[in-house]
């Protein structure tokens, strides 16, 4: 065999390469060409045909290529449908603004105005001295006192049992400008009296007495002692 088997061979198929896409519809029915070496060949090679295998190769790579075409088309025709929704601004905060209402000035009520002198209550009546004394009543009769700058002493019509000094029924009291007090015994006989009335104020050596329907209080005005008296009870402070 060797290499004269080969040269002895008078024919050998030979695969054609493809020229053009075109030729594709034509490699289906056209035959192989065959063509051998004998004393009158010129040195050219004969024309390159499609085979079966590269037919079936060339078709793959088209369909690979029409598929990758087609997806690039799918994907562009799904984005152009379902755009990129575009990010919504934020949404600014809303600001409520709360108005108060105010009242025109003809609906605001004017301030109090201060008391004027007719509103402050009276200054309180001096009670004239005589002989370093003042005596007063109350507007029952059943009570009489004796003003003096050191104490105030006032017997008492008392409706309830009062207490024995010396064997003797007390008939009223006393109390000292410096709040000490005692129980008295006797009859202040029958002065000059000033009659006090509900509802004013009186003052007399350095003592303020105000009288009511309860009872008639004597204050000194410089120690802040004195008493309150009536026909039922007597209370000192």
């Amino acid at each position: 065999m060797g290499d004269e088997a080969d040269a002895s061979d008078p024919t050998e198929v030979v695969t054609a390469e493809p020229t053009e896409l075109s030729g594709v519809a034509e490699a289906g029915t056209e035959s192989v060409e065959a063509w051998s070496l004998d004393d009158s060949w010129d040195g050219q090679y004969p024309t390159q045909r499609f085979t079966p295998r590269r037919i079936t190769v060339a078709a793959i790579v088209a369909s690979l290529a029409v598929i990758a075409g087609a997806g690039v088309v799918a994907v562009m025709h799904l984005r152009k449908d379902n755009p990129v929704p575009a990010t919504a601004p934020a949404t600014a905060t809303a600001i409520t603004t709360v108005v108060v209402a105010v009242p025109p000035p003809s609906a605001i009520e004017p301030p109090t105005p201060p008391p004027t002198h007719s509103q402050l209550p009276p200054a309180p009546v001096a009670l004239p001295a005589r002989g370093g004394s003042v005596w007063v009543s109350t507007k029952s009769g059943k009570t009489v006192c004796q003003i003096t700058a050191g104490d105030v002493a006032c017997n008492v019509q008392s409706t309830k049992p009062m207490p024995y000094v010396g064997g003797l029924p007390a008939s009223g009291v006393s109390v000292a400008a410096r709040g000490g007090w005692e129980w008295l015994v006797g009859d202040p006989g029958n002065p000059d009296y000033a009659t006090l009335n509900y509802g004013t104020i009186y003052r007399a050596l350095g003592w303020t007495i105000t009288p009511t329907s309860e009872g008639t209080t004597f204050l000194n005005d410089a120690t802040g002692h004195g008493m309150t008296v009536s026909i039922e009870s007597f209370t000192p402070f």
